[in-house]
This record gives C-alpha cells, structure tokens and sequence, in this order.
C-alpha cells in the first residue's frame, strides 16, 4: 500500500457514555497505538492495551477503533488522544538470492514514512526559531553541577543562557538564624535591625549563620530603609503640621494684641481730650467739676469694668489651662489700665479742685462738687486695687489648672504604660520604648484575647475562644534542633513555661530532652530527621472568661446554669475537642459515624454487621501509618481516584498455604505450600504472562547451581525474540525467519525422531561438511546389513566422500548438463 495521509492522531471529547473512537489511519499491531487521557486540569495519563482498552482494524489501511473497557469509560471534561507510535526498529532481513519478497519491502518503506511522520508530528509541538528568525547556537556548554537549580533564559543578545532563578520562600527567622538552609532558600528577618529584611541563600548555611554574612546570603529586599525612609517622611509631614500651627496662632496673638494697642491708643486720645475739656472750661468751675464728677465715676465704671474682665479672664483660665498664663496676662494688663484710668481721673479730679479754689468767690457748690470728685477717684483706686486682686488670683488659679494638667498627664503615662492597647502581637516594649512590667496587659487582636505578661512571657488573661489548649505541628528538616514561628498549619508557637508537652513521631519526650523557656521556640537536645513530626501541646490558663468558679457546688454544675432545653449535640457544637472517653472508651451504637475533617472528610461506624471505614469526599485517600522503632512510615494507601487502587509501603506477606486470589471466581490462586511456589489458573480462561511496557523483556530466571540467578526462558519485546538459555548461555532464539542455533541439536533418544518428514521436507539443508553415521543404530542398512561412517565434502570442482572406517577418499563423477 501506500501512505498518503499525514494523520498520526486523532483527538475526541469524552461525556461519560461513549466507549468507542475511531483512529483514522494504518497500524500494523495493535501496539502501535498510545491512547492518553487528559483531564480539565491538563493531567495526563496513558492507558494500558488491554487493561484500559481494545483495539480493532489493526492492518486495515482506512484505520479502525479502541473501546475502552468497563469502568474506564472517558468522562466529561476529559480529552480522549489517539497517536500512532509504530517501533522504530527495522525487522526485515533479505535473503541473498531469494526471491524479492515485495510485499515485506514495501511494508519496510510504509513504516519508514510512519517513523518520519511522528517524528515530524513531535516537531511541530517543539518550541523553535521560525524560518527568518536567527540564534547563534541553540546549544549550551554549562555542565550538570553548575546549571543544578538554575533555569534556561536569553542573555542581553537573546543568545540561550543558564541563570538563577528566584527560589522557595522558607518563612521567617531572627538575623542569627536558627534553622539551616539551602541554596535558594528566601528567608524574611524578625530581628529588630533587619526587621522585615528578605534575604535569599547563596551557598548552603548551618543553624547559627548570620543573614548579613554576604558569603550564604543576599539582600534582596531592603525593609529597613524602607521603613526609615517613610518615618522620616511622617516626621517632616508632622513638624510642617506643627509649624503650621504655630505660625496660625502666632499670627492670632499678634492680631489680638494690635487690637489691644488700638484700644489703649483710643483711650489714652480720649483721656487726653477729656483733659483738654477740663482744663479750657475752667473757667466754669461748677460745670467743669460736674464735668469732673462724671469723668471721675465714668472712670470708676472702666475700672469695675476692667475687675469684671480680669474675673471672667480668671475662670477661662481654670477652664483651659493652656490659655491661663496668656489670660491672667491679659487680666494683669486690664489692671494696669484701670489704675492708669484711676490715675488720670485722680489727675482730673485735682485739676478741677484747682479750679474750684480758683472759682471759689463763684461756686461753693463746685468745691462741693470737687470733693466728691474726689471720693470717686478715690473709690476708683480701690476697684483698681480689686482688679489687681482678681488678677493675682487668677494667676494663682492659671498655675494650679497647669499643675493638676501635669499630675493627669503623669497617671496617664502610668496607666499607658500598664495597658498598652490593642496589637496584633506581643509586644517587647512598652508604648514608651521602656521594658515591659509584670502584669502589663494588652489585647491581641489577631487571637482575639487580652494577654498579661508574667515577667517573662506574654499568657492569655482571658479565653474569648473556646480552646484551652493548641497543638502546633511541625515537619523536621534535616538534623533540624529549633521549632518556632510558624507551623505546618500557619499558626505561630507561643506557649506558657511550663505548660506543654512535646512528643516526636508518638513519643512523649522527657523534659531532659528538650528544652522551652523562651516560650516562643523548642529547642530539642538532639536534632530530629528529615521529615520527623513533631507535636507541641501548649495548655492554656482557664480564667473567670471560661469557667466561674462561684457558679460550682462541689466540683458539680447546678442545674440552673443549663437551658431548659439543651440544644442538640452536633459537630457544630463539639468542636475543639481534644481527648474523650477515658479508661472505658466512648461507645457508638449502630450506624452513628465518628466523623473527622471540616467537611465529615473521614467517617468510621458500625452498621449491622459490617465495620465501616469510609472516605466522604470525592478522590480522598485512606492512608494507614505507623511507627517503626521511632520513624514515621506509611503503612497502606488506598487510592480513591483509582477505585480504591491499594499500594503497600512494604512487603505483603501471606503464611504457607494461604493463597493471594485474583478474579471473581478465585481463578487466579498464588500461593506457597512450604516447599514448593505455585501460580495456579484454577478457574476461567488460561494463565497469560503479558508485558505492556514498550520494548521491554519478560524473563524466567532460576538457579545457576552456583548460588546465583541465570536466564531461562526471555522474551525480548524490544526484539521480538524468544530465547533459549542454559544456565544463562543462550542456546535458541526466535527470528522473523525462523530460528538461530548456539551449539548442538542433540535428539533426546537414539534413532527415534526425523527431522522433516514425508509431506512436510525441508527445501534447502545448508551445511558444511555432510556426516552421515549408522554406527548407533541397532542395526545395519537395509541392502547388505553394514555399519558405515562417511562424510562428504565439497570442492571448487569435484564431490569428494570419505570413508571414515578406512580411510579411504573417492570421488563423484560429475557429469555437465
């Protein structure tokens, strides 16, 4: 035939039903098929000939179909690929003067063009330069050592180059690290002058190594310049703020005071034309000393004006301490002002006195006008004096509202100190940056719990939760000591001295051999083994938040602490559970499941008469493990994504006479009966030995009668041989045209068996020298009754025959045709 279709593949959409799909082109075997699976996801998996599904139409040159076999029906979402992959080996051997066998030849050339046709079909899925597009070399010389844990990339001139990549991020840790770690190992710094600092492993590093020896590690994110830098910014944005503030209220001061200077500027102008007044009109001494009067008790009212002021500056002084210097000041200067009135108006007052004597001859009433003038300055002078009183009170009380300010701001450090707010961790010092006091409290927001710190650790004050005790888990590394920080479930160790309990791989360690007094870290006197678990239990203190004690009668809860009606039990309401039971158990009745996981992942009860183990959630393994002399190992797994596929982590022993049984009739029976191994098809169908593994061997082995192993019987898949083996010496092998020979075809018995016979002869015996012998018969030839021994030998020319009793040599006499 002839090949003329390229098509290698085909590809359909499985939806749960369908079992058959067509492959549109020649196979010669049924072999020459792969059949892969891909799921939504992109996992691929390859199916087994036979175990997965059949194949039809193998030789035909339209194709054929597979179908696939029960229970492997392809799903919906999942892609059903189909490719030809015919071997690549060359099976046709010519043999010289044989008839030229045609049909073997161009089944040669077809598989040829089949071969190059999947090559070519993994060639258009390669990543390549297209036809314009050039590279120096898609070669690269950088040995296996030196591109370990780099990855492929273009250089600056897009050249194939080996580089690092990123790496793993392993959490966090303090400058002086407390775990080993590797080349690409990422590590974020918890130490307060790197806080926050990552860092990434240039060169393999021990417990101890410090993350700014630049030998093991390099900065890769600088945190705490960072951090400095926006500092820094906060402060100038607040000290700008300030200024602000400050130039605002300068400014309001300086207002106030012109505005005052203003004032006193209009009275000083008024007094003095008042005085003015006075002194033109003297003259008229009754008018001018009425005038004076009225001067005299207008300057009184200023002056009880000025107290008024002075009092009412006194008690916004009390009110606002901060502005009781500046009120009190404000007050004093009223005051100076009242008397600078009182002055002048005792001025005035003795003017018009003067005015008065001058004027006597013309008003004695002025005179008794003066004199009353008089009295008002006088009584002015006191409102003065008053006011200068309320002043200095007012300064007094200014002081004690500044001194009381101080003594609450005081309490109020104390009380800062004390209780520090809400965090979202313990805190190392007080808000001050001082060290931190025994009973010092704060509420830890990210556990939502208050938390008092004992002199040496942060504990819980109060439970707002419902656990009074955690578990962290952790997964040892290689000769790993220190556990802190974050564990396998992301939760951070913190722990009371003195109230935990660590176990490694199920075994409660003794205190000796660990040590926990930092109450943030455990650090194990010997270092653990790669992939030891361990276990810290850390209790926690049960406080009036959790439990009232005054509530309790004998170690015994009164009834009317309980509802009326008790809610029902249900894992919503069990949960943090720890331990049950005690030393009798806990007791399930029939079909009540014991079920674990958020979702009821995992349920073990009893119905009827089956025990029941079962795996709730779709494709979740059932894994059974152990403890063999303080490793963890895993026992049994069973795979719910392969019905329940089962893989031992060990050995599968089964006593002498018990069999390992196959089938659903028992029909495949293994077993070993104490002396003897025995594989044994006692039901349906025969025994076949199958190898689906491309190009691979099926081997029977034995003794060597030396203590070892030696070959049998093989059959080379790769070859498509069979072979003949004695003590591992290959004897007889299978060929595309019979069969290859090493060593002596010997017949079991003497003069028993033919080689051909009758209706079946060979067509040609090739051989060297032809030895016929009757010496082992029984008996002589059948004409004369003789034993003889000859050979016949060939020459360039002549048949030559020997006899090998006498020696003697003839010769055939040929004759040309």
């Amino acid at each position: 035939m002839t090949v003329s279709s390229t098509t290698v593949k085909n590809s359909y959409s499985g939806n749960g039903s369908t079992t058959q799909f067509a492959y549109g082109f020649k196979i010669f075997a049924d072999s020459d098929l792969i059949v892969i699976i891909r799921s939504s996801t992109g996992t691929e998996t390859v199916k087994t000939l036979t175990t997965h599904y059949t194949v039809a139409g193998a030789g035909d040159a339209s194709g054929g179909s597979i179908t696939f076999t029960s229970g492997n029906t392809p799903a919906s979402g999942e892609t059903v690929v189909i490719i030809r992959e015919v071997p690549q080996t060359q099976a046709i051997d010519y043999i010289a003067n044989d008839p030229f066998p045609a049909e073997s030849h161009e089944e040669g050339l077809d598989r040829a063009t089949m071969t190059t046709q999947q090559v070519q079909e993994e060639v258009d899925r390669s990543i390549k330069l297209s036809r314009t597009n050039t590279m120096t070399s898609t070669e690269f010389t950088v040995g296996a050592t030196d591109r370990a844990n780099k990855i492929l990339a273009f250089d600056s001139s897009g050249e194939i180059s080996v580089t690092q990549e990123l790496g793993t991020y392993k959490g966090t840790s303090a400058t002086v690290t407390t775990a080993a770690y590797v080349q690409r190992d990422i590590i974020k710094s918890t130490t307060t002058a790197q806080l926050n600092n990552v860092y990434i492993c240039v060169a393999d590093s021990v417990v101890g190594d410090s993350l700014t020896d630049t030998d093991h590690f390099e900065l890769l994110v600088d945190a705490v310049s960072s951090a400095t830098s926006a500092t820094a910014a906060a402060s100038s944005a607040t000290a700008a703020a300030n200024s602000a503030t400050a130039a605002a209220s300068s400014a309001s001061t300086a207002s106030t005071q012109a505005s005052n200077a203003s004032t006193s500027a209009s009275t000083a102008s008024t007094k003095a034309s008042e005085a003015s007044t006075s002194e033109s009109n003297a003259s008229t001494s009754e008018t001018n000393a009425a005038t004076s009067e009225t001067n005299a008790g207008n300057s009184a009212t200023a002056a009880a004006s000025s107290a008024t002021s002075a009092a009412s500056s006194a008690t916004t002084a009390t009110t606002k301490a901060s502005e009781a210097a500046t009120s009190a000041t404000n007050a004093a200067s009223s005051a100076t002002a009242a008397a600078s009135s009182a002055t002048t108006a005792t001025t005035k007052a003795s003017e018009a006195a003067t005015s008065a004597t001058n004027a006597a001859s013309s008003a004695t009433t002025a005179t008794t006008k003066a004199s009353e003038a008089a009295t008002s300055a006088t009584n002015a002078a006191t409102s003065a004096s008053s006011a200068s009183t309320s002043a200095t009170n007012a300064s007094s009380s200014a002081t004690a509202a500044a001194n009381s300010a101080a003594a609450a701001a005081n309490s109020f450090d104390d009380f800062d100190d004390k209780y520090l707010g809400s965090k979202t961790s313990n805190p190392s010092v007080d808000n001050d940056g001082n060290a931190l006091v025994s009973g010092a409290l704060y509420f830890n927001s990210t556990a939502n719990e208050m938390r008092v710190y004992d002199g040496a650790n942060w504990i819980a004050a109060s439970s707002a939760g419902t656990a009074s005790l955690i578990l962290y888990e952790y997964t040892a590394t290689s000769n790993q000591t220190t556990f802190s920080g974050s564990d396998d479930n992301s939760a951070t160790l913190s722990y009371s001295v003195g109230n935990l309990q660590v176990i490694l791989n199920g075994v409660v360690l003794d205190p000796s051999d660990f040590t926990a007094t930092s109450g943030t870290s455990i650090v194990l006197a010997s270092g653990a083994t790669t992939g030891d678990l361990l276990n810290v239990y850390a209790f926690k203190s049960f406080t009036v938040a959790e439990l009232n004690a005054n509530n309790l009668n004998d170690g015994t809860i009164p009834d009317a602490r309980f509802p009326a009606t008790l809610p029902a039990i249900s894992g919503a309401n069990l949960t943090g559970i720890t331990s049950v039971g005690g030393s009798t158990g806990v007791d399930f009745n029939d079909d009540v499941k014991a079920r674990f996981g958020t979702d009821n992942d995992l349920e073990i009860f009893h119905s009827g008469g089956t025990n029941i183990i079962n795996s709730n959630t779709s494709n979740q393994d059932i894994v059974f493990k152990g403890n063999d002399g303080g490793t963890p190992i895993t026992v049994l797994t069973l795979d719910m994504s392969a019905a329940g596929e089962a893989t031992f982590g060990n050995n599968v022993r089964v006593n002498d006479n018990l069999k390992i049984m196959a089938g659903t009739g028992n029909d495949l029976q293994i077993s070993h009966n104490g002396s003897n191994s025995i594989i044994n098809a006692a039901g349906t169908g025969g025994l076949l030995l199958q190898n689906n593994t491309n190009n691979q061997i099926v081997s029977i082995q034995s003794d060597d009668s030396a203590g070892g192993l030696a070959d049998y019987v093989k059959a080379d898949g790769g070859e498509g041989e069979v072979l003949l083996y004695h003590y591992g010496n290959e004897k007889l092998k299978t060929q595309s045209d019979g069969l290859d020979v090493t060593g002596h075809i010997i017949p079991a018995a003497n003069d028993t068996y033919d080689l051909g016979e009758t209706s079946n002869v060979w067509r040609n015996i090739y051989t060297g020298d032809l030895h016929l012998s009757n010496e082992a018969k029984d008996e002589g030839n059948s004409i004369d009754g003789t034993k003889g021994n000859w050979t016949i030998q060939e020459g360039a020319d002549d048949l030559f025959i020997l006899n090998n009793k006498s020696g003697k040599k003839y010769k055939f006499k040929l004759e040309e045709i």
